[in-house]
């Protein structure tokens, strides 16, 4: 079992709060001629990584608290889903704003879905860095 407050679980805790943050800024900025508008990450998926994120702080608490593996593994589990919807739509940018394509519109990837791409896979290497110690402390 891993330590109590071992650092891998504290950055997991940490970057899991950083990627919920970005799951309600600004995943695409739509511009046409001179108006931009922000598409945020809660107008799509982002409330899906938001819940996701909220159950990976959930087991790294558990885990903090109660220590085993298993908290570790879902908190990976949790985390590591949330970055791949980030980071899917890092590579295709138009599955946010389908609605909108055309000649003269402008999408650009926002700073919440980089965020959230970013934290989510630092959460998951961190749930697996805490799985891993955790599993090589065993007597």
């Amino acid at each position: 079992m891993e330590r109590r407050g071992s650092p891998s679980l504290w950055a997991a805790v940490v970057a899991s709060l950083v990627g919920v943050l970005g799951s309600f800024l600004p995943w695409a900025q739509v511009s046409v001629l001179f108006v931009r508008v922000d598409v945020d990450g809660t107008d799509g998926d982002g409330a899906l990584t938001a819940v996701l994120g909220a159950c990976a702080v959930v087991a790294v608490l558990v885990a903090l608290r109660r220590g085993g593996r298993g908290w570790s593994i879902a908190g990976a589990v949790a985390s590591a889903v949330a970055a791949a919807i980030a980071l899917y739509y890092l590579v295709d940018i138009d599955g946010i704003t389908d609605e909108v394509r055309g000649d003269g519109i402008r999408v650009e990837r926002g700073i919440g879905l980089w965020t959230c791409g970013v934290a989510f896979t630092v959460a998951t290497v961190a749930f697996l860095a805490a799985t891993v110690s955790g599993s090589r402390r065993r007597p």
